[in-house]
C-alpha cells in the first residue's frame, strides 16, 4: 500500500510540474506576505514541509531565517536544486 501511495504521488506531481511555473507567476507575490504573516523573530528555525521547488523556503532564508525544507524525492522536488542558490537552506 505504501509503495502504491508514493507511486501515485510521484505520477500526480510529475503531471503538474509543467504548469507549476505558470501558476507560480500568480502566487509569487504572496511569498513575502506569508513570511510577514508568520510574525516570527529573525533567525528563527523554519521547517518547510512538502517544500516542492523550495521557493517559499528560499524567501524565508533570504529574510534571515534558518530553514530546512523536506519533501518526497520526486521530479518536482528535484527542481529546487536548480531554482536558486541555496544560501542558508539545508
Amino acid at each position: 500500500m505504501k509503495d502504491e501511495y508514493y507511486s501515485y504521488i510521484k505520477k500526480f506531481f510529475k503531471k503538474l510540474a509543467f504548469i507549476y511555473d505558470i501558476v507560480d507567476i500568480f502566487i509569487s507575490g504572496l511569498r513575502d506576505k506569508i513570511v510577514d504573516f508568520t510574525n516570527t523573530r529573525n533567525g528563527s528555525r523554519i521547517m518547510d514541509v512538502a517544500t516542492g521547488t523550495g521557493k517559499q523556503a528560499f524567501v524565508f532564508a533570504k529574510k534571515g531565517y534558518n530553514v530546512i525544507g523536506i519533501d518526497l524525492p520526486d521530479k518536482v522536488n528535484g527542481r529546487s536544486k536548480h531554482s536558486e542558490t541555496p544560501g542558508e537552506l539545508e
